[in-house]
């Protein structure tokens, strides 16, 4: 609707979008969102509109906001229709559109001076919009670098700002997919998916804003609000910030920002409830379930039976590939490393593990029944870029492991293969050192990380002293030792 929002002798100035929900009362803006650009607006749908409080109960106030805000729409309107925009938050993607359409880009005023065609019509365009909003009359020069400047909408001034040269900000959306490019991780898989979701989270708490801005305050309220509103357990909190962290920092040393160190020893509350202990499985289970994975014999069973007695994680166990197995060395292993499946959680999960009882039996059977190059590719997505679906895996595990009669059954799961190899271990003395080089677990002691880590003829000495069957390994299937 239109209201009138000033008189002035024979003229009428009358403004769009804006009303009053009672007379004397505050002014809204209302704008119909066009029906080409509504998919743009996650959650809304058609016939979608725009409402907020222009927070004014002057009308001619309420028209310059109300005229600020379309100006604003039309140029985020024309970038959406365009196809042509990057990725960013909408003023920054706006201003950027409107340089296109005069044929200018970022710096271009800095480069060029006057020289370029499409300066001064640019720059006639902000005088006129300035003065039409308040603003002093006079040349582009009050418009970009004066009191006019002010007068300008948002997306008109960050437009200006860019043409003379200004460094665009670094939101934290882009910061995410930069940081995403680097590392080569995309947001449907693995510690990508992970990573854009707490990224995501924190935008929708806090704001998309350039990464030099977020402040401490920031980081505590998204603390309480993972511990209050979400009911994240403190190993979860934990796990997101490290997933989130690493983006702010690379963004702001990449684009040499100020490192205000928003997350830096940040405290999450006592309140914060504990995730709930794993524990290890009993030897009676073990054996219960070993035996059942030797009678079922498929390769959900042989993954079980890896896990079993390798104690290795499951992203671990269902990323193995051929050029992984090892099984014609005097002493025959996996290799635990980065391949074309999936990563590794980190440099001390780089390891070789000594293959023993029902794990050397499931590699066996495992690589008889392998598609290209995977030993389980019934938990393999071939789409691009290849990757894993463990936990699609864990999810059928723990349902098939719960169903045996276990002790305290809800606190047990396939990651407790791992506590009960660090059990087992213990119980027939292997240090703490070759422990963490067997489990890939991360350790303080940095002498540790220096040589090549211990032979596997050390390892495999303790290995063997923790099996419970007696396995039929001698299955003339597969050869691995490293090869598709």
């Amino acid at each position: 609707m239109s209201i009138v929002v000033a008189k002035l002798g024979a003229f009428t100035l009358m403004a769009d979008h804006i009303y009053q929900k009672k007379a004397g009362g505050r002014f809204y803006f209302r704008r119909r969102i066009p029906d080409d650009v509504v998919s743009h607006y996650p959650g809304k749908k058609r016939p979608a509109f725009i409402v907020f409080s222009l927070k004014t109960n002057d009308p001619l106030e309420a028209g310059k906001k109300a005229t600020r805000a379309a100006i604003d729409q039309d140029a985020l309107w024309k970038a959406y229709r365009s196809g042509d925009t990057v990725k960013g938050p909408e003023e920054i993607e706006a201003a950027t559109e409107l340089l296109r359409s005069y044929g200018l880009k970022s710096g271009d005023a800095k480069v060029h001076g006057h020289g370029h065609p499409g300066l001064d019509p640019f720059y006639n365009e902000l005088s006129l919009i300035s003065v039409m909003m308040g603003g002093p009359e006079g040349d582009h020069e009050l418009q970009t670098k004066g009191n006019g400047h002010d007068y300008l909408p948002p997306v008109y001034r960050s437009a200006a700002e860019l043409l003379q040269g200004q460094q665009a900000p670094v939101f934290l959306s882009r910061a995410l997919a930069e940081y995403m490019e680097r590392h080569e991780e995309t947001e449907s898989h693995g510690a990508g998916r992970d990573r854009t979701r707490v990224v995501m989270d924190f935008i929708k708490h806090a704001g998309d804003l350039p990464v030099d801005q977020y402040s401490r305050t920031h980081a505590n309220q998204f603390i309480r609000y993972l511990n209050e509103s979400r009911q994240n357990a403190k190993s979860t909190i934990r796990r997101r910030l490290v997933s989130l962290r690493p983006v702010l920092k690379e963004a702001i040393r990449e684009h040499e920002l100020e490192d205000r160190g928003i997350f830096d020893k940040v405290v999450i509350p006592a309140t914060a409830k504990k995730s709930k202990e794993r524990l290890p499985f009993t030897a009676s289970e073990l054996n219960l379930i070993q035996r059942s994975c030797l009678a079922t014999d498929d390769d959900i069973r042989w993954l079980v039976s890896i896990l079993s007695d390798t104690g290795m994680r499951m992203a671990e166990a269902v990323g193995l590939m051929r050029n992984d197995v090892f099984l014609n060395d005097p002493i025959p292993y996996v290799h635990v490393q980065q391949n074309a499946l999936r990563g590794i959680k980190n440099a001390g999960s780089n390891r070789r593990i000594p293959l023993v009882g029902g794990a050397l039996w499931a590699v066996k059977k495992a690589l008889g029944h392998s598609e290209n190059g995977c030993l389980f590719p019934r938990y393999v997505g071939y789409k691009s870029p290849p990757h894993i679906k463990a936990t699609h895996a864990s999810n059928t595990i723990n349902k098939w492991i719960r169903s045996f009669d276990l002790e305290n059954p809800r606190q047990k799961s396939a990651h407790s293969f791992r506590h009960s190899l660090a059990d087992r271990l213990r119980a027939v003395k292997c240090s703490e050192e070759i422990r963490h080089a067997i489990g890939g677990w991360a350790t303080a002691n940095v002498g540790q990380s220096y040589g090549e880590g211990f032979p596997l003829s050390v390892l495999v000495e303790y290995m063997n002293q923790i099996t419970i069957l007696d396995w039929p390994i001698d299955t003339g299937i597969g050869d691995g030792n490293g090869q598709q």
